[in-house]
């Protein structure tokens, strides 16, 4: 990787030579800076931020968050204060690159503890600033790249906190470009027996596969064409670690219909639906797998129709249909918006973290009721990046709670005083225990009674979530102190 390299793709996404100036600049500071500074392959340290800077040129990030990544070590790994940045740069260049700064381990007990409240200040600066995070995704993203350097124990410590901390955190935003490589990377590492046995079963699967894709395909180019409809058709592979882990789950490779998915992108929303009815009339529709992820988006703002087919009487594959937009999105998350709104992406990203992600709210949460950063960085991984479930909730939306939620960590999850005021729950419209495990795809309501003093005693050994027992531990405590 050489500056020559990342001004070739500046200049191929169309920046102006006034932002590559700027970004030359940066360069030429981040390497006076790190002066002789090595990395653990003997390569200069400038080598870093600079694929830190290519991954986000990819992304077609605005010039401020560039210039980030190229100085995202400065004021960690060299005698460079903030106030520094901000005179030879911005405050927004001096904020983002404060931001993914980890906080020194002499400030803190033990390493550990250090990383805790280094994980804290991250989050909780991204919640003035998304654009943190992405940094930090594309930072950990070189770093796992360049992982066989290491020893074999940091390896394993590296690969462990990714997957534990970094890809939940990437799948959170939706950015699945930068959460599959985190996740097969990490996998390469803590298990490379297993990444090796499913690289070759998913290489196999394909080869003998390949017939009943490519017929699949052709006849959608075909539905395209006839029906006078602009689109591209290409083909959408689960990652390895993803198909591990549906295996691991049960699954046999055959009952995996997305291993090899066909991906359909249209202009508009009617065109999505249109061609989902066209589809219909060619093939044998396999009904338990429609999602319509456009009407009911995730909680990540993922939008697209899943819809599978029968090829033969014992072949079904998948269909993802999607407009552009969704496509952008579905790859990117709410770095889309460098490309959907730039102009205004630096409102519109940060816009839609805090009003349409829960990531933004759960961390604000937490932030306020832990104090100590041990306490912080336990829930944030218990109540927020553990693996999810996702439920229905009244109004069709799409809720994540961690896996074993139940209607309490619910209510307190859509808002604390719907929580406060439950007096019962029904899960897919049957009466329920308000301690009762939820599972994927549930439909939940709550029902509230503000004249009834509720939460029950109790209810806190019930939850799930940090947030929740805590709700209703405060709330307790006032009830006690009024009687």
């Amino acid at each position: 990787m050489t500056l020559e390299d990342l001004i070739n793709l500046l200049r191929k996404f169309n920046y102006s030579e006034d932002e590559i100036k700027r970004i030359d600049d940066a360069y030429k500071y981040a390497n006076m800076k790190h002066g002789n500074q090595v990395r653990q392959s003997g390569e200069p340290y400038i080598t870093h931020p600079l694929h830190v800077a290519y991954t986000l040129v990819g992304l077609h990030a605005d010039v401020n968050t560039i210039i980030a990544a190229l100085l995202h070590d400065v004021l960690e790994d060299t005698k460079t204060e903030k106030e520094e940045i901000t005179k030879n740069f911005n405050e927004e260049v001096a904020n983002l690159v404060d931001g993914v700064t980890n906080l020194s381990d002499k400030d803190y007990s033990s390493r550990e503890m250090a990383k805790k409240a280094s994980t804290r200040k991250l989050l909780v600066a991204a919640t003035n600033d998304v654009r943190i995070i992405i940094i930090k995704l594309a930072d950990r993203l070189h770093n796992m790249q360049t992982l066989q350097f290491k020893s074999p124990e940091k390896q394993q410590e590296k690969a462990h906190e990714t997957l534990d901390i970094f890809v939940p955190t990437a799948s959170k935003i939706g950015t699945y470009e930068l959460q599959r490589n985190l996740e097969d990377l990490s996998f390469k590492y803590l298990n490379p027996d297993q990444y090796h046995i499913i690289g070759e079963l998913k290489m196999n699967f394909a080869e003998n596969n390949a017939i009943y894709v490519d017929e699949l395909m052709k006849n959608c180019r075909k539905i395209l064409l006839a029906n006078g409809l602009t689109g591209s058709v290409d083909i959408r592979e689960r990652n390895l670690y993803s198909l591990y882990n549906k295996i691991r789950s049960g699954f046999k490779p055959n009952d995996i219909h997305d291993i090899l998915a066909v991906k359909v992108v249209l202009k508009q929303i009617k065109d999505c639906t249109d061609f989902l009815e066209y589809l219909k009339k060619s093939y044998r529709f396999f009904e338990e797998e429609y999602r319509d992820y456009i009407s009911n988006p995730k909680p990540n703002l993922y939008q697209s129709i899943h819809a599978s087919w029968y090829l033969s009487d014992d072949k079904i594959f998948q269909t993802r249909i999607r407009t552009r937009d969704m496509d952008l999105i579905a790859n990117r998350g709410i770095a889309a918006y460098w490309d959907l709104d730039r102009d205004n992406a630096r409102t519109r990203i940060q816009s839609e973290f805090e009003t349409k992600l829960r990531l933004y709210k759960n961390v604000k949460r937490l932030n306020s009721m832990f104090p100590d950063d041990a306490q912080f960085f336990d829930s944030l991984k218990s109540d927020v990046l553990s693996p999810p479930i996702s439920v229905h909730a009244l109004n069709g939306d799409l809720i994540e709670l961690p896996n074993g939620a139940t209607p309490i960590d619910f209510a307190y999850q859509i808002h604390k005083s719907l929580g406060d005021s439950m007096v019962a729950a029904t899960v897919n419209g049957e009466f329920v225990p308000v301690g009762c495990t939820l599972k994927n795809d549930d439909a939940v309501r709550i029902i509230v009674n503000k004249t009834c003093y509720a939460p029950k005693y109790g209810w806190d050994q019930m939850a799930v979530t940090s947030y929740a027992r805590q709700r209703i531990r405060e709330y307790n405590r006032k009830f006690q102190k009024k009687g």
